[in-house]
């Protein structure tokens, strides 16, 4: 899993990670008319038959409205922020057993076009909250920042005590509420008014 995570984030730099700064995470407020869509396939990195990721995906175009035919409101430099929140589970089915086995977990968030205070150039800035070990708590956090044209890994950063149990409060609100988004996804089909 963590492999794929710093895969996931190779293409994104951490200026801010490497001085072990890194801002808060994006408010997790998932618009209603956009679903969340879920995928199971077997885990392309693996030889064995019952290794699988389930991955729950949601995604908001920064240019374009919850709702069809309404633009959203740009910022100065005509960017809008977008909100991209990946849940990637590793599993195994094993044999007969009603549930699979979780071997571990990663939660992406990603957010573009973001203007920071002082700047006017839009950033990128993605955060993964890894769980290793597949028990519900996370365990390592990465973090990357980049600029427009500019490159760097992405680096993990080590989780402050006191901030410990708000990531995890995150972790577990955004399962949560991906979770719930994937399993209905009738109640996010919206219409124009």
């Amino acid at each position: 899993m963590l492999v794929v995570a710093a895969a996931a984030l190779g293409a994104l730099p951490a200026s801010a990670a490497q001085q072990g700064a890194w801002p808060q995470l994006p408010k997790l407020v998932l618009q209603r008319c956009i679903a969340a869509k879920q995928s199971v396939d077997h885990n392309p990195f693996s030889t064995l038959s019952n290794d699988f990721f389930v991955i729950t995906a949601y995604d908001e175009d920064g240019n374009k409205s919850a709702y069809p035919g309404v633009e959203k409101k740009p910022n100065k430099d005509n960017r809008s922020p977008a909100l991209s929140v990946y849940l990637v589970v590793r599993i195994f089915l094993v044999g007969d057993q009603p549930a699979p086995f979780i071997h571990d977990a990663a939660l992406m968030v990603s957010e573009k076009n973001m203007v920071s205070r002082g700047s006017r150039k839009p950033v990128a800035r993605s955060w993964i909250l890894l769980d290793v070990d597949g028990d519900g708590t996370v365990d390592k956090l990465m973090f990357s920042q980049s600029l427009k044209k500019t490159q760097a890994p992405s680096h993990e950063v080590k989780i402050p005590a006191d901030r410990k149990g708000a990531l995890q409060g995150y972790y577990e609100k955004a399962v949560r509420r991906l979770t719930r988004k994937a399993a209905n996804p009738s109640a996010d089909m919206c219409l124009p008014i």
